[in-house]
C-alpha cells in the first residue's frame, strides 16, 4: 500500500510504499519518487524485499484496487521471471479489505513519528520529511520493528527467519559515531582508520553499520563507537 508522510496537515508530503509478509509479519517501507511503475528504484526495492522475506518461487500479493500500485506490482511480476506472482485485490467497497497492509502502514508511521520527533529534539532544530536523511529513517523504522517487535507466536519477525533473537549493536538514529570502514586493513599504512560519521542503521544481510560520512556519502562500516559529546 502507499502512504504519504508529511510535516503537517496541508503540507506536501513524500510518497512511500509499504509491504507486509503475512506469515512472519516482516515489514518493509521505502520512500519512492512517485506512484506507479515509472520508477525502477521502487521495483528493485520490492524485488529485494521479496528475496529478504524468502519468496523465491510463487507468491500471492494482496493490495487494493488503486491503479498505481497494481501497475507497480505488474512490473515486479515481470522482473521475477518464471517465479509466479499472483494478485488478489480488496473489493472497492471494502475499506478494510486490505487490512494487513493498512495495519503495517500504521505501525510504520507510528515508529517513524517517534524517531523523527526524537531526532528533532536531539538536533535542536526543525526537520522535514523532504530532508535527505528521511528515506533512511523510514528504512530503519521497519528494521527496528522487524528485529524487536514481538508478534503472534511470541516471536519477532527476525526470530521467525533466523531462529534466534537479535543481539547486535543498535544506536539512536542520527547519532554521531566513529566508524571503521569495512574491508581489509593494509599493514604499514599511516592514515586514519576511525572516521567521523552519523549512524543510519544496520545492513540486513551482513550486519554492517550504515554510516553517513562528512562528505555526503553513505558507507558500510564493520565497527562503530559512539562519539564523545
Amino acid at each position: 500500500d502507499y502512504f504519504f508522510p508529511k510535516d503537517a496537515p496541508g503540507k506536501e508530503g513524500v510518497t512511500a510504499v509499504a509491504l507486509c509478509d503475512q506469515q512472519s509479519g516482516w515489514l518493509a517501507a521505502h520512500v519512492v519518487d512517485n506512484k506507479g511503475s515509472g520508477t525502477k528504484k521502487a521495483v528493485d526495492q520490492i524485488l529485494r524485499d521479496l528475496r529478504r522475506m524468502g519468496h523465491h518461487g510463487k507468491v500471492v500479493v494482496k493490495t487494493d484496487q488503486e491503479a498505481a500500485i497494481i501497475d507497480l506490482l505488474r512490473v515486479v511480476a515481470q522482473q521475477r521471471g518464471e517465479a509466479r506472482t499472483c494478485f488478489t485485490t480488496a473489493a472497492r467497497s471494502d475499506s478494510k479489505g486490505n487490512g494487513q497492509a493498512e495495519k503495517a502502514v500504521q505501525s510504520i508511521e507510528e515508529m517513524v513519528r517517534t524517531m523523527f520527533i526524537d531526532l528533532e529534539q536531539r538536533c535542536g532544530e526543525e526537520l522535514s520529511v523532504h530532508d535527505s536523511f528521511f528515506p533512511w529513517l523510514v528504512e530503519h523504522a521497519c528494521d527496528l520493528l522487524n528485529r524487536f517487535k514481538v508478534r503472534e507466536g511470541n516471536k519477532t519477525a527476525w526470530e521467525y527467519f533466523t531462529g534466534e533473537s537479535y543481539t547486535g549493536e543498535i544506536y539512536a538514529f542520527g547519532n554521531p559515531v566513529m566508524h571503521r570502514i569495512s574491508g581489509p586493513v593494509q599493514g604499514g599504512v599511516i592514515s586514519e582508520r576511525w572516521l567521523d560519521g552519523i549512524w543510519l542503521g544496520v545492513q540486513f544481510t551482513s550486519g554492517e553499520h550504515i554510516v553517513a560520512t562528512s562528505d555526503g556519502r553513505v558507507v558500510r562500516a564493520r565497527a562503530v563507537h559512539p562519539r564523545p559529546e
